[in-house]
């Protein structure tokens, strides 16, 4: 275990690691142990987790798209395909195909995807994602998610707040002196400034 929390493990080989990663998702405590493929130069400081592996599901996929190059363009449709289990690339489940791809979680994900297959007949993919952590992208935090954020409100919130003040601004200057109008007016332009 580093100093900075990070749990580091060694494989014997490239496999065993694709196997380990295969056989998840991961629980400890009921909470998910995130599995990432470690970068040469990885920085242990860095907090950014925006970004990790996900199990994505691929159901009542063409068996057609079952091949390493389609399964690859189809995950990075997604995010950053690491790889299949074991069952989709021998083809011993074809209910579904599964790729571990890295995904961003500040990016919508898609609950579908567009493709057209080999024959020219467009395809709706469903996609289907396996124990996705709750996540805030306002806090950018794993653990609660935006919803469920107490840090104040989210800048679209904020900028339907504004509006209704603008627009509740605007009916005080039709009824008011000219002082407070102009005092009014003035606010208005610097809030309109501030948008």
């Amino acid at each position: 275990m580093h100093d900075s929390g990070w749990l580091i493990f060694a494989f014997h080989s490239e496999l065993e690691m694709l196997e380990t990663l295969s056989v998840g998702p991961y629980f400890v405590f009921g909470r998910p142990l995130i599995l990432k493929i470690m970068l040469e130069f990885f920085d242990f400081q860095a907090n950014d987790m925006t970004k990790l592996p996900t199990w994505v599901k691929l159901p009542n996929l063409p068996l057609r798209c079952w091949t390493p190059l389609c399964l690859l363009k189809l995950g990075s449709m997604i995010g950053k395909p690491i790889h299949c289990d074991i069952p989709t690339t021998t083809m011993s489940r074809l209910s579904y195909a599964r790729i571990l791809v890295e995904v961003d979680l500040l990016q919508e994900l898609p609950n579908a995807i567009q493709v057209v297959l080999p024959n020219g007949t467009p395809l709706s993919q469903q996609v289907t994602y396996e124990s996705l952590p709750r996540f805030c992208k306002r806090c950018r935090v794993i653990g609660h998610s935006t919803n469920a954020c107490n840090r104040g409100p989210s800048p679209m919130q904020k900028k339907v707040l504004i509006q209704l003040l603008l627009l509740r601004m605007l009916m005080l200057l039709e009824n008011n002196s000219l002082i407070v109008q102009t005092l009014l007016h003035r606010l208005l332009l610097l809030m309109l400034l501030i948008l």
